[in-house]
């Protein structure tokens, strides 16, 4: 027997691994991409795409505010 396992398309709360938020990143075509997290040895990874600070920073704050606004609606 096998089962067809879809992909939940709403936020959810529970951890999603690493390789398919990268993936579903990657199909949705970005352009610009800021990539944060732990590595397995616990030592925090930040890569970008984009050359300008400004542009990085901008990216980065917009995520922190719909994060932020997420949490409290």
């Amino acid at each position: 027997m096998t089962a067809d396992i879809v992909a939940f398309p709403g936020p959810t709360t529970a951890d999603i691994p690493a390789d398919q938020v990268l993936q579903a990143a990657i199909d949705h075509g970005m352009e610009d991409v800021i990539v944060i997290g732990w590595t397995t040895d616990g030592d925090l990874y930040a890569a970008t795409s984009g050359g300008s600070v400004g542009d990085n920073l901008l990216l980065l704050e917009l995520a922190r505010r719909n994060l932020i606004e997420g949490m409290f609606e």
